[in-house]
């Protein structure tokens, strides 16, 4: 009988610390971008408050290899564009926000307000 509860013990153990390795495995440091942070593929584990969401172009001008603009040509943003973008938009519409959660493949970025 005294063994059963050595076993028992043993993977209960075993149990918690499995599932502390996999917790620990999703957890990041979120970078943060003109005063936001940014989320990208991801959310927040914190709780936040939404703000709500801002779209941003799909193309801009296109430029020379000197940078001047030739605007009969137009190209898709590149992901920073894009993230500079909706920031810019996110500061002027939610001022009170502090992230941004970014589906680039919607142009879209959903304005949070995370929670002290």
């Amino acid at each position: 009988m005294k063994q059963l509860f050595i076993v028992a013990g043993i993977i209960v153990l075993l149990a918690f610390t499995g599932s502390h390795n996999q917790s620990e495995k999703n957890n990041a440091e979120v970078n943060q971008v003109q005063g936001l942070y940014i989320f990208s593929d991801s959310k927040p584990k914190h709780h936040y408050e939404y703000l709500g969401t801002v779209i941003a172009n799909e193309t801009q001008v296109g430029k020379t290899a000197l940078g001047q603009p030739v605007y009969t040509c137009f190209c898709d943003l590149t992901y920073s564009q894009l993230r500079d973008n909706l920031i810019k938009l996110a500061k002027k519409k939610f001022k009170e926000g502090n992230g941004i959660i970014i589906d680039a493949g919607s142009n879209k970025g959903d304005v949070i307000k995370l929670n002290e």
